[in-house]
């Protein structure tokens, strides 16, 4: 209960964060629509005090989740107003009903996002934010273990689109399939945790910490042994 409640709390404490940022600036500009987009931005790192708790609870409550599948991405991340989704095909359904193998869905969720906001030194320039609650984007052709809340219906669009069931987890619940190289930057002496995407682009994980990476690692490998792909 005390974890849930600390996460809870944590999870709101950014949300507020999110929520202030996008009130203050929160206009798109053709800057997000770059085929290059990422390579400009800033992303957050888990800070290692906050990641034991995350995964305790994620090993916990992820296999109830409703849905479990193996997806192959099959489009790039597309960001709306706040949020974003990404196209995907079903490989294996580990969980859930009405979910079949080899449909085409969109993941979505409100928690991948970009923030335009005007440069604290030069008011001129704009920085962007991508917001991707501590989880690299998939890549297309790669497949990955994916835990979703619901399907929802969609206003005026014939696609079928599922809810990433991230809403009480502050780490993403997508794990790829391949192993990858991660990096950890340390924070930076003003305790800020946002670093430049370029840096940590091959990254899986965005974490401060090698500690704070392992400890998600686990998470992902405890997972997938659940979870393997059978084909």
């Amino acid at each position: 209960m005390i974890k849930k409640i600390t996460l809870l709390l944590t999870l709101l404490i950014i949300l507020a964060s999110a929520s202030f940022g996008i009130s203050k600036r929160s206009t798109y500009t053709n800057l997000t629509r770059q085929s290059d987009a990422l390579n400009h931005a800033l992303v957050a790192e888990l800070p290692e005090n906050l990641v034991q708790n995350a995964t305790d609870i994620m090993f916990d409550s992820l296999p109830d989740t409703p849905i479990i599948v193996r997806v192959t991405a099959a489009g790039i991340y597309t960001p709306y107003y706040g949020g974003g989704q990404q196209k995907a095909i079903v490989q294996e359904v580990y969980q859930g009903k009405n979910i079949h193998v080899g449909q085409t869905i969109q993941i979505a969720t409100f928690r991948w996002c970009c923030i335009v906001e005007d440069s604290p030194s030069n008011s001129s320039s704009k920085t962007l934010y991508a917001e991707m609650s501590f989880v690299n984007r998939m890549q297309k052709g790669n497949d990955y273990l994916v835990f979703l809340d619901k399907k929802i219906d969609a206003f005026q669009t014939s696609d079928c689109i599922y809810m990433l069931a991230d809403s009480n987890y502050l780490i993403s619940p997508v794990f790829s399939y391949d192993e990858h190289q991660n990096i950890s930057i340390p924070v930076a002496d003003d305790g800020n945790t946002y670093v430049n995407y370029l840096s940590v682009k091959d990254n899986e994980f965005f974490a401060c910490t090698k500690k704070a990476l392992s400890a998600m690692i686990k998470l992902k490998h405890t997972m997938i042994k659940l979870y393997p792909a059978k084909h």
